[in-house]
């Protein structure tokens, strides 16, 4: 089957997965076999050893990049599917290639757990903050707080940056253009996950 895409995901730091074979193999497959009729001859467009080495090799290829099981599910369930429409079809014995182990793996409730509090906080300031829009000096002064500044760029921009492995950019924030202290605010703010 000839590949005509080729996926394009951003890895997590640490991940050393830089193309997806399996996956695009996979994808392709389904762009093929998807519109073919009747249902015996997508039976034989999908039914054969490659194309099932291709999903469990692309479920590999998931946790190798995102070095997690997030996207395990989905994969699984593509298996059994290929399974329950292919076990039947097919004459001769199927094999299954073994799926990657993870030896690391990326613990992001750690990390947003060490921004829970800034993000709880950012959202209780803004709602006081809301109760203030008729009265602009008082509303910006309220937003403009240091520490809201801080619970706000913890909350918005660095768990991109840190936990979702996103590149983020501060001039798209809110509190950016609203407030001149801005820089100078987050200037000190790391964030620090719980460990």
């Amino acid at each position: 089957m000839p590949t005509t895409a080729s996926m394009s995901l951003s890895c997590v730091p640490g991940s050393t997965v830089t193309a997806f074979p399996y996956c695009d193999y996979w994808q392709n497959t389904v762009d093929v076999c998807g519109p073919v009729t009747p249902k015996e001859k997508k039976k034989e467009c999908l039914c054969k050893q490659p194309v099932i080495d291709a999903l469990y090799g692309c479920e590999s290829e998931y946790r190798l990049c995102f070095l997690d099981h997030d996207m395990d599910s989905g994969q699984e369930e593509a298996i059994s599917l290929w399974h329950s429409v292919c076990d039947t079809f097919v004459t001769v014995p199927i094999t299954t290639l073994p799926v990657s182990s993870l030896t690391t793996t990326r613990d992001l409730s750690k990390c947003l757990e060490g921004v829970k509090d800034a993000c709880s906080s950012a959202m209780i300031i803004g709602k006081q903050c809301a109760t203030l829009t008729d009265n602009s000096a008082k509303f910006s002064s309220c937003m403009c707080d240091p520490q809201n500044i801080r619970n706000d760029y913890t909350c918005e921009y660095l768990v991109d940056v840190s936990c979702n492995d996103k590149t983020a950019d501060t001039s798209t924030m809110v509190l950016y253009s609203m407030c001149p202290n801005f820089d100078s605010v987050i200037a000190s703010v790391t964030l620090q996950p719980s460990t």
